[in-house]
């Protein structure tokens, strides 16, 4: 409590894989708990988490980082900057995938100032062609997420996974539609 109550709080971090301090001076700790090293925020080490316990099959040491994660994964993620995206870009040398929704009249796969242009809900991806999908906040700016869902279920390998992240509301337990 008294590190939290400071805004700092020491810590490893998944991400750049090392001890770190993690600021927490804002109260929304799932956007703003801070790696001092390589900014990640603490929704994105949960993403690291679950990726590592997927890819090491549950064997994961208190100090594991995505440095770890073994190089013949195939991962996309639906995202192309911050700390995560960056990691996974040094980590895997070329072999790692990253898109972003960019314009509707793209198709998916084509490039715009060497950003993969990628509609989730309709990819260019070969069936059972990925590892690991990534999307932190992604699904709820999607007309029909659903739909996304089933497209990740094709485009995955067996025992592959999409590990994501999505608002909510603590304190309600209904579904709000954000994209049209």
């Amino acid at each position: 409590k008294i590190a939290h109550r400071l805004g700092r709080v020491p810590g490893f971090c998944n991400i750049c894989g090392g001890l770190t301090v993690f600021n927490s001076a804002q109260n929304n700790l799932r956007e703003y708990v801070g790696c001092s090293r390589c900014q990640s925020v603490n929704r994105q080490r949960q993403i690291a988490a679950v990726l590592l316990s997927e890819a090491l099959h549950g064997r994961v040491s208190r100090l594991a980082s995505i440095h770890q994660l073994p190089e013949h994964l195939t991962i996309w993620n639906a995202e192309t900057t911050r700390a995560l995206h960056a990691g996974l870009t040094q980590h895997f040398r070329g072999k790692y995938l990253s898109s972003e929704y960019i314009d509707p009249e793209m198709h998916s796969g084509e490039l715009r100032d060497g950003i993969m242009h990628v509609d989730m809900q309709q990819t260019h991806f070969a069936d059972e062609s990925i590892d690991y999908i990534l999307s932190g906040d992604v699904l709820e700016h999607m007309p029909d997420p659903v739909k996304a869902l089933r497209e990740s279920f094709r485009v995955l390998k067996a025992g592959g996974a999409h590990i994501f992240t999505v608002p909510f509301y603590l304190h309600r337990f209904t579904v709000e539609r954000r994209a049209e």
